[in-house]
């Protein structure tokens, strides 16, 4: 149901689209478009447009009437929670060229002045791609609530005064929030799986992880009214799905040992709601999150919580109904191999099927793992995925081989187990080889980063040249195998891999050289994962095995490809 769609026509200054998700409350009843009405009267036309949608998740509905000018009302079928709603509203501000978009909660009270100030810090930054948002101060009934910076033990809440881009990884509520559009273009938009609890914290998550900074306006203050707050009102149902989206976010975005300190922190919750005599549902609800913690392997506990978010929200995004297109697209094959992978490959996985259309691949070469790799893939249940099992241990550059010959995408691309793909890497992907047909290689940028997914360093090559000469590659090899994608049409003169190659990625890349074009996207497009246990060392090894690697490539591309090729054109003029 839309009513009064209108857009403004000034498309310089500020451009924003605000979304207020309303759920059994009519749109005059929500203090947040209340005031929002007021403060968007204080910013004038000529400064820039303001877009409101009202995204009504209320199970009936309501009949909101005549809205006012510049305000879409949308009603969804049923409760779809936030992500939903708030990925409608990014599909929306970039089909009306809004640069950003503010996230809003129904019972947040905003000063008359917010969208002004706001708008004066959005144009201040906006040359700055890297300030991904612009958070402002919340409080509940005084206690500070937003924004904080994650620390190992907690959260640790900036002064009222702190104005600027603080150190470390912030996160922030979703009301109030100011976000660049093309930021969270790149990051996906929000996780459908988070669909209400922690969508927020997954979002600022990825922001970061994308080399993001976020804006603190500490002189902009709000009042929210936090729901889990006031345990009056909390409901049962509400409760447990807090407790899942906790579990799930902490085993897929922290560390080990921030999972061991949530599972201590339940259990101190569980004290303190029996010391204050909430009802005995919360504290069983809690104990049975805390049992699930301490019982269930993590990639239980994430397939638990998968199911049950398909179950109730998602009954379509995932298990071969991807929310991507396929029209018009070439088959993508993504070949991964993995030896002893439990602690990562859970969440690179996750990051990839989001990207892949129904009729694409992941094939997933195991090499004689010891632990519960294969148990957490098959726990995706995703038709997608091939498994296919190595009962020895073959090395890595005949796993990736073996799974190369299982391919049949037109486009393949190369994952470690233990790497994280920026949302939108598939996409870019293929925007290069469509714009040019010409080019066989992509390669991308990466960030490097540790076990706990923290950013070690900035873009590996940042402002660098990638050199793609065949003697620059043999003497320092530039091709990153996770940061490649390659076309179909360079198997045949790449596989079978020479036994005594150092490596795939830098074979695959000199290989190129002799048969077709390659292509480098400026962009980190890869989390790349440095843990300690890494089949490529961080050093050098010593000098007599590097002369050898180095003989052993020249060697194999003189014989294989220089003198072939030398011999083919031979004939060709012969017989001419």
């Amino acid at each position: 149901m839309l009513k009064n769609c209108t857009c403004f026509e000034d498309e310089s200054g500020f451009s924003v689209l605000v979304v207020i998700v309303l759920y059994k409350m009519q749109p005059c009843e929500s203090s947040a478009f209340r005031t929002l009405l007021e403060a968007k009267s204080a910013v004038p036309l000529s400064k820039g447009k303001v877009r409101v949608l009202l995204f009504d998740n209320s199970p009936a509905g309501y009949d909101p009437g005549s809205m006012p000018e510049g305000v879409l009302y949308e009603k969804s079928e049923q409760n779809v929670g936030l992500a939903v709603a708030y990925n409608r509203a990014l599909e929306m501000a970039e089909i009306e060229n809004c640069r950003w978009l503010l996230t809003l909660d129904q019972d947040t009270t905003l000063p008359p002045d917010f969208l002004a100030q706001m708008g004066e810090r959005a144009v201040e930054i906006e040359r700055d791609a890297q300030i991904a948002a612009i958070v402002p101060r919340l409080s509940d009934s005084g206690t500070a609530i937003s924004p904080y910076i994650v620390k190992l033990f907690g959260e640790h809440y900036l002064s009222n005064r702190f104005i600027g881009v603080p150190d470390g990884e912030l996160r922030a509520l979703n009301s109030g929030s100011l976000f660049r559009v093309s930021a969270l273009k790149q990051i996906g938009g929000y996780d459908p799986y988070f669909w209400l609890d922690y969508v927020d914290s997954c979002v600022f998550r990825k922001l970061f992880l994308n080399s993001k900074r976020i804006f603190v306006a500490g002189n902009i203050q709000m009042e929210h009214d936090l729901s889990l707050l006031h345990r009056e009102n909390l409901k049962p149902e509400r409760f447990w799905n807090f407790l899942q989206a906790e579990s799930a976010f902490c085993d897929l975005y922290c560390g080990y040992g921030k999972g061991l300190l949530l599972t201590v922190r339940l259990l101190a919750r569980i004290w303190r709601q029996r010391r204050r005599n909430d009802e005995t549902v919360f504290s069983h609800l809690t104990f049975g999150q805390f049992k699930k913690r301490l019982l269930h392997p993590k990639w239980s506990r994430i397939r638990d919580w998968r199911k049950e978010v398909e179950e109730k929200i998602l009954c379509s995004v995932t298990k071969g109904e991807p929310s991507i297109t396929s029209h018009n697209r070439p088959m993508i094959s993504v070949c991964m191999a993995v030896h002893n992978g439990a602690n990562f490959i859970e969440q690179q996985i996750a990051s990839i099927l989001p990207q892949l259309a129904g009729e694409d691949e992941l094939i997933v070469v195991d090499d004689g793992s010891r632990d519960s790799t294969i148990t957490i893939v098959e726990s995706f249940e995703d038709n997608r995925i091939c498994v296919v099992r190595q009962l020895e241990n073959c090395g890595v550059v005949r796993t990736f081989g073996r799974a190369l010959k299982e391919a049949r995408g037109e486009v393949i691309l190369l994952t470690d187990h233990d790497d994280i793909w920026r949302a939108d890497k598939v996409a870019k992907i293929l925007e290069v080889f469509r714009a040019h047909p010409d080019v066989t290689v992509v390669m991308s940028d990466l960030v490097i980063i540790d076990a706990e997914g923290r950013i070690k360093s900035g873009p590996k090559f940042g402002s660098k040249q990638f050199h793609q000469g065949v003697l620059r590659n043999i003497v320092r090899n530039q091709y990153q195998g996770s940061a490649m994608a390659f076309r179909r049409t360079i198997l045949k003169y790449c596989l079978p891999f020479p036994p005594d190659i150092p490596i795939h990625d830098v074979w695959i890349g000199l290989v190129n050289q002799f048969v077709g074009k390659a292509s480098f996207i400026r962009e980190p497009l890869l989390l790349y994962r440095r843990h300690g246990r890494n089949d490529s060392p961080e050093t050098h090894a010593p000098l007599v095995q590097m002369i050898r690697w180095r003989w052993a490539l020249i060697k194999n591309l003189a014989f294989r490809y220089i003198f072939k090729m030398a011999f083919r054109r031979h004939r060709v003029e012969t017989s001419a």
